[in-house]
């Protein structure tokens, strides 16, 4: 009885050589469940951020925190009480004064501005200018959403709990994104060609086990793709 052919089987190709990778890096600080939901907060298209662009526009600084006023009042002092319902045009004349503005928890309402904050000095922090630092040390200390805005570097930097992140500009954040997009829009198109030739070849009865790998293949980078742009942009 002859030998049968024995089937040879290629080395799975690691997804890193792909480009991309399935998940962020262990060291990403967007795994972080509560710092995307900070991230959302203060996305481009809010009046939150709104408010920020025009302080940095200003060319101003601004400590912001966002939480439970009276869950933050035992590490504050002084300051002027609003309770005024939140704009951005009013936030960003309050941030024209050297304290710490305080909102609530949904950000509908200016609790407080002008406030000197005075967290746990022994918490350590690696800022070194005083209103980052103030900042890592509210969050690390009460969990609340800080946002310190720099007046030197006009960058956007926000804590909450143990992380910290620096937003990226609202022009670098479209650049890329419409990058993403567009190279999304042409894995689909090509996930979509090879669905066709998948279909047709099914009914021909003349599918092999490469065309079904291929459109697999393409499936997997669409997805993680639009995954991607969720994730970054």
């Amino acid at each position: 009885m002859p030998n049968e052919p024995k089937e040879t089987v290629k080395p799975e190709r690691p997804s890193a050589d792909l480009g991309f990778s399935r998940t962020p890096s262990e060291d990403d600080p967007r795994r972080d469940p509560h710092l995307l939901t900070a991230i959302e907060t203060i996305a481009p298209g809010t009046l939150l951020r709104q408010a920020v662009d025009d302080v940095i526009r200003s060319h101003e600084g601004a400590l912001i925190v966002i939480g439970d006023p009276r869950g933050l009042s035992f590490l504050s002092s002084g300051g002027i009480r609003l309770e005024a319902p939140f704009r951005p045009q009013l936030l960003y004349e309050l941030a024209k004064m050297d304290g710490a503005i305080i909102l609530d928890t949904m950000v509908k309402r200016l609790a407080w501005a002008n406030v000197q904050l005075m967290p746990d000095p022994t918490i350590p922090s690696d800022e070194t200018g005083t209103r980052h630092r103030t900042a890592e040390r509210v969050a690390k200390q009460t969990g609340a959403l800080v946002i310190s805005v720099s007046q030197q570097r006009e960058t956007v930097t926000i804590f909450v709990g143990q992380a910290r992140y620096q937003l990226d500009p609202v022009a670098d954040v479209l650049a890329k994104t419409n990058q993403a997009l567009g190279t999304l829009d042409t894995y689909r198109q090509r996930l979509e060609q090879v669905l066709t030739r998948l279909t047709a070849l099914e009914f021909q009865n003349a599918v092999v086990l490469d065309d079904v790998l291929v459109t697999l293949q393409r499936a997997e980078m669409t997805s993680r793709m639009s995954e991607r742009i969720q994730r970054d942009c």
